[in-house]
């Protein structure tokens, strides 16, 4: 069975390095789909992304490592739109008082 395996944050990439509308990234299969059609093949750091999103897919708990191997391959090559800012929660009102 495939999983799409989640990333935490989207990752968002430029098609190129020179540039065009950023893509969101969401997920291990998203990611393969991206390194498939890459104009560069072969390359040490891009086949780690790969074979990180294609273990992400076999088992959804490495979704995380090929989320930061995916995101260590779009800086390296120049295609990281912006970095992901993390997410995170914010306290309820019912949360906050039970701070008091």
């Amino acid at each position: 069975m495939l999983y799409e395996a989640k990333f935490e944050t989207p990752v968002y990439v430029k098609p190129h390095r020179g540039g065009g509308v950023a893509i969101e990234i969401c997920n291990a299969v998203q990611g393969i789909d991206f390194l498939a059609e890459f104009p560069i093949d072969g390359e040490p750091i891009m086949e780690a992304a790969l074979e990180a999103c294609v273990a992400a897919t076999q088992e959804p708990i490495l979704s995380k490592h090929a989320e930061a191997t995916f995101l260590k391959f779009a800086k390296a090559y120049g295609v990281l739109a912006f970095e992901p800012v993390p997410t995170f929660s914010i306290p309820t009102a019912s949360q906050h008082r039970s701070f008091h």
